[in-house]
């Protein structure tokens, strides 16, 4: 049941998100922020309840942090590419 729903949240989510960062959407950004937190969120519940069993659930920190960094160096890059309006 875990494994179905960690393959639901995470991998789905993350296959789907990847769709408007290709495309550059406006909030490509926001999005990879969500699902890094989520990640990371994840992985700190896992080893809160279960406790530390395997070298996996450190070592998935570290793309969640990226992801998170990613989403607020890209969504700072679109701020600065978004077209002004001259009144």
């Amino acid at each position: 049941m875990v494994t179905k729903n960690l393959f639901s949240i995470i991998g789905i989510g993350h296959l789907i998100a990847a769709i408007p960062t290709f495309l550059k959407f406006r909030f490509a950004g926001e999005v990879a922020i969500f699902l890094g937190v989520v990640l990371v969120g994840w992985i700190a519940a896992q080893v809160f309840w279960i406790g530390l069993n395997f070298w996996l659930q450190p070592l998935y920190y570290v793309p969640g942090l990226v992801e998170i960094l990613s989403g607020l160096r890209f969504r700072k890059k679109l701020i600065f590419l978004r077209p002004t309006s001259s009144l």
